[in-house]
């Protein structure tokens, strides 16, 4: 599913840039006063309105109901995640660890992996 979605943003993205649109509505108003949004924004009140983070707007509706497909997050799903699917949200990305826990980590490995076992002797 998120293969599709990743596609699906590529096409619309070179889409926008080939046709020169690289604003919030991709299509002026009609008659009826009412624009076409691009994928990552929604109509409000007759104007398009940026999704919220995370989340984009493949079919023009009235609200951003897909989330960003993977790798991808964030605002306009233009952030890319550098951890696993499982690990990346579609709205804030990759977790965050500190350095201080991995070394810890990392020391108390390289500790039991050294110190040999006192029952062997």
């Amino acid at each position: 599913m998120a293969y599709v979605h990743d596609i699906l943003r590529t096409v619309l993205i070179y889409t926008s840039v080939i046709s020169g649109i690289s604003q919030s509505t991709c299509r002026p108003p009609g008659t009826d006063g009412i624009p076409f949004c691009c994928p990552f924004y929604f109509l409000k009140n007759k104007t398009c309105e940026e999704c919220p983070p995370g989340y984009f707007n493949p079919t023009n509706d009235i609200n951003c109901s897909l989330p960003c497909g993977y790798p991808t997050y964030g605002a306009l799903c233009e952030s890319r995640c550098y951890c696993s699917m499982e690990d990346c949200n579609h709205v804030y990305g990759c977790p965050v660890t500190s350095t201080s826990s991995q070394a810890r980590k990392l020391t108390s490995l390289i500790l039991s992996k050294s110190i040999p076992n006192k029952g062997k002797y």
